[in-house]
């Protein structure tokens, strides 16, 4: 069959194409996504072991549901507020400057933490639901912290 018009041409080239292009994609849909063993510096990746990674959530997740994420490893950002009887990881600066504690989890810092001061942080953590801090005040507390990192201003 002669081809008559420039278009004909590429008609041709663009069917070719899609005859080879749709069985590669049917493949690709038809293969399960593979999983992504999560990166931790300094452990090695072991298949089929359990991640010791934690989950990151926010501490609006963490106090509106705290049954899913009771007993496990958290990593939560917040405004850490320290003081006697008191320590907490606050939503806002706000909420810890008027005691709101019901957007705050206690956190039971190491001795090495203890003289931090006030600011927003980066908390890693096992999250207790039915621990709530001193006179149960807290939303549930972060125990056995792993890691307190100040967070810089953008």
């Amino acid at each position: 069959m002669p081809l008559r018009h420039p278009t004909d041409l590429a008609r041709v080239i663009c069917g070719g194409l899609a005859i080879l292009w749709v069985p590669a994609c049917r493949d690709v849909a038809a293969s399960p996504p593979r999983a992504v063993p999560p990166v931790i510096p300094g452990e090695p990746y072991v298949p089929g072991a359990p991640s010791t990674a934690p989950d990151f959530v926010s501490l609006v997740q963490l106090i509106a549901t705290p049954e899913r994420f009771d007993k496990k490893k958290v990593q939560v950002v917040g405004y850490l507020h320290l003081q006697f009887e008191g320590n907490g990881v606050f939503l806002h600066e706000e909420d810890a400057r008027y005691w709101n504690t019901r957007n705050a989890v206690w956190v039971q810092v190491q001795d090495k933490w203890a003289k931090a001061r006030d600011g927003y942080v980066t908390v890693v953590g096992t999250f207790d639901a039915s621990k709530r801090g001193h006179m149960d005040m807290f939303q549930g507390s972060l125990n056995q912290i792993s890691t307190l990192d100040r967070r810089s201003k953008r």
